[in-house]
């Protein structure tokens, strides 16, 4: 379809049909064999729909320091999903909030901080007053009976979200490995992480409300094992999802469940962007099983500067790729029904034939709201 200013702008239709009868297949059982090049349908689909789950922890991220409520989530738990714009919210219910807590780290290198700047998916706000070091970094969703019908099975997602504060950059390119030891077992014990991405993983958070410190992991493997009891009379599946600081902490998590015999699928797939400069393209992917390959350079619909990292590394742009690109050698064609308008949610990339505005996501009216004196006063996120 060649790129007009009526594109379609409508989202992608994941329903019931080859899907639940593929699900293990598009999943990774085989590796993606035979399944990649050209990029099978139901996967496309499969691969959007999880990506969407990863875009709504950002999207619900408040990342404005101003705000009494900044690193919280702005919605409740049954609101997310369909307040993110995932295409099919009645499908998943939300069922736990994950937090996180970065500890301080100084003294980066000029090289650090120089990849640091590319991985963020927006712009961060500008420091306000304080900020906390703990914050919301994504949650546990199952499947819902619609749901059940439409994937063929009951899943169960962690959906990670990437880099958005400043604060936590520092953790993303300290590149110096550790053990992983403390959290995997079994054939896994001689594993190592990038010792940053392993301090969000592990660092207890502050209590809260009486409770005792529970870590990122600590509260997403108890959600997980919750749902593998209460589901385990059915057929069931563990998907892990997540971008950037996100992918990192997904594909450390998938290990770590699988290493402690929650799920028995060991595989774990990635979608890379080839025109994308983080992560280095060799870094951390020898656990994958499977890559898929995509290059938005290869859109018609957008407009991006050679040194613009920072949209090339944004998840909408992956996700435009995976609703696009053909291949090597391919024209892009925009096969998924996906709205182009959604690339520039946090960005400014779409070419001048599409009057979308930039960075137009902005969440309800940065969360003032009106009171009955006529003043205007942050939300008190009381549900949230």
């Amino acid at each position: 379809m060649a790129p007009t200013a009526n594109a379609p702008m409508s989202s992608p239709e994941l329903g019931e049909g080859s899907i639940a009868s593929r699900w293990e297949q598009l999943q990774g059982s085989c590796s993606w064999e035979g399944l990649l090049e050209p990029l099978d349908a139901d996967l496309r689909a499969s691969l959007i729909a999880y990506g969407e789950l990863a875009e709504a922890a950002y999207d619900g991220f408040n990342s404005d320091e101003n705000s009494p409520h900044a690193g919280s989530c702005v919605y409740n738990q049954a609101s997310l999903l369909a307040a993110s714009g995932v295409s099919h919210p009645e499908y998943y219910t939300v069922t736990k909030f994950l937090k996180a807590t970065w500890v301080s780290r100084l003294g980066q290198s000029p090289e650090s901080r120089s990849i640091g700047k590319a991985l963020f998916v927006q712009q961060p706000e500008k420091p306000g007053r304080s900020e906390s070091r703990t914050n919301w970094i994504g949650y546990v969703a199952v499947a819902t009976d619609e749901g059940v019908k439409a994937l063929g099975r009951r899943d169960i997602v962690v959906a990670w979200r990437g880099t958005v504060k400043i604060l936590e950059y520092p953790n993303d390119v300290e590149f110096r490995y550790m053990s992983a030891a403390q959290v995997l077992a079994g054939n896994f014990s001689d594993a190592k992480v990038h010792s940053g991405i392993l301090d969000v993983y592990t660092t207890n958070n502050p209590p809260e409300n009486g409770m005792l410190m529970t870590s990122a992991r600590d509260q997403v493997l108890a959600e997980v094992r919750k749902q593998v009891e209460k589901h385990k009379h059915e057929k069931t599946s563990i998907t892990v999802t997540g971008h950037s600081l996100g992918a990192s902490l997904a594909t450390l998590n998938a290990v770590d469940i699988a290493a402690h015999g929650f799920n028995e699928d060991r595989s774990r797939r990635h979608a890379r962007n080839d025109c994308d400069k983080v992560p280095p393209a060799d870094e951390n992917m020898d656990v994958a099983t499977a890559v898929l390959h995509i290059d938005t350079d290869r859109s018609p619909y957008l407009y991006l500067r050679p040194d613009d990292e920072i949209t090339r590394h944004n998840l909408e742009c992956y996700l435009h790729g995976l609703a696009g690109d053909q291949g090597d050698g391919k024209d892009f064609e925009m096969v998924m029904d996906r709205d182009v308008a959604l690339v520039n949610k946090s960005a400014d990339a779409l070419k001048d034939d599409y009057p979308v505005p930039a960075n137009w996501w902005v969440i309800n009216h940065k969360h003032k709201v009106k009171g009955v004196v006529g003043r205007w006063t942050f939300d008190s996120f009381k549900n949230a």
